[in-house]
This record gives C-alpha cells, structure tokens and sequence, in this order.
C-alpha cells in the first residue's frame, strides 16, 4: 500500500476518469484506492495560501533529533496551494518535499513514479510564490535519494532559511545515488540573509558523491 502525503487548498481531487471529490460539495464516492490524478483550483477564491509555523519535536532521525512536519524516511510531502510560506521546518528524510501553487485558476497534475509523488504544473497559468524565513528548512537529507522541488512565481529564501539535500554522515553504499534540487520560477529567486543557503552535500564519512545540484 502506497502512503503519500500532501498539504493543499485545492478544491478538488480528480480521480482519473471516475470522477472529481470536492471539498466544496462533499461527496462519498469509493474513490480512495484509487491513485489521484490532479489538484484543482477552479475557484479563484479556493487559491488560498498554507502557512507552516512548525517547530515541534518530531522524534529522532538521520542526524539526531527533529523538529517540524515529519513523514516516514522515503515518503513524499507535498505542500500545495496558493503562496506557500514557510517559518517552519519539513522534514522527508531520503524522500521528496515538493512545494508549490497557482495563482489562478488551474489544474496541477499528480504523477506517481513508483512511491514517488511529484507535481507537474500547468503551462501559461500564474503561479504563486514560496518563500523561507527566520531559519525555515527544509530537510531530505538521509541514505540517498532525496530531492526537494519548488515550482512558483517568485522564491524567496532568507533569515537564514535553507533547503537541504544530500547523503548523510555515515550513510550510503557504493551504489547510493543523491537526489536533486529543482527550483523552477518564473520569476526571481533570492537567497538572503547570513546563513541562507540551498545546500545539496556528502557529509563526513558518507559512501558517495552526489548526483548533482540544479
């Protein structure tokens, strides 16, 4: 069983070609073993933005204790909506974070490559912006494979804000292949403030090079 999960104030879910659940008019149709298709947003007023403010303690992992939104080591976590601002942290140790929005009416289409859940955004629609501050981060460093991408209009990080990838101290085998990070704007994307930073690295004692930054 497939376990993904995502943050988003779409206002539907389309299932493919069995139909659409939208959370504006609820319904109970035996879609939920079904993989989604797309998010949409097409309702101006459903564009709205996610905020995450979380710090708190969240267990132990790669590198020691955790705090933020965690999901399990490998798995996706998709935060998608209008302007996604970030003053917290997300945590997808060796798996993916993915954030993102539109800023008009749209559709943004979920892809499923193995346990792997990614975004692709629709052509010629505005996109809304992402932004880290006050020492946001974003974490998908672990034993290989993990990747962050951000899809918006302007992206700003800063107050010492980072995205973070790579293979962990320790970890890896000779086989191990690093994830990337993929930051795809329309517009600007800033990185200020001292300690800012989008890192993607081989820590002490890891097994491999990684793949590469982008």
């Amino acid at each position: 069983m497939r376990v993904m999960y995502s943050g988003t104030t779409a206002n539907g879910v389309q299932f493919g070609n069995l139909g659409v659940f939208s959370a504006t008019n609820p319904q109970a149709p035996p879609l939920l073993s079904i993989n989604p298709s797309a998010l949409l947003f097409n309702q101006i007023n459903q564009t709205a933005g996610i905020t995450n403010r979380s710090l708190a303690p969240a267990g132990v992992s790669v590198g020691g204790d955790v705090t933020g939104l965690q999901v399990p080591d490998g798995k996706s976590l998709l935060l998608v909506g209008g302007n996604v601002t970030m003053d917290g942290g997300l945590n997808a140790f060796g798996g993916r974070v993915e954030l993102g929005g539109l800023a008009e009416v749209g559709s943004i289409n979920l892809v499923l490559d193995g346990d792997r859940l990614s975004l692709k955004f629709p052509e010629n629609v505005a996109r809304a912006d992402v932004s880290l501050s006050d020492r946001a981060f974003v974490f998908v460093e672990g034993a290989g494979g993990g990747e962050i991408a951000v899809n918006a209009r302007n992206l700003e990080v800063s107050g010492g804000s980072i995205f973070s990838a790579g293979i962990g101290a320790g970890l890896g085998t000779p086989e191990t292949v690093a994830g990337d990070i993929i930051l795809n704007a329309t517009g600007d994307i800033k990185v200020t403030g001292s300690g800012s930073g989008i890192l993607n690295l081989v820590r002490l004692g890891s097994k491999l090079v990684p793949n590469h930054q982008s």
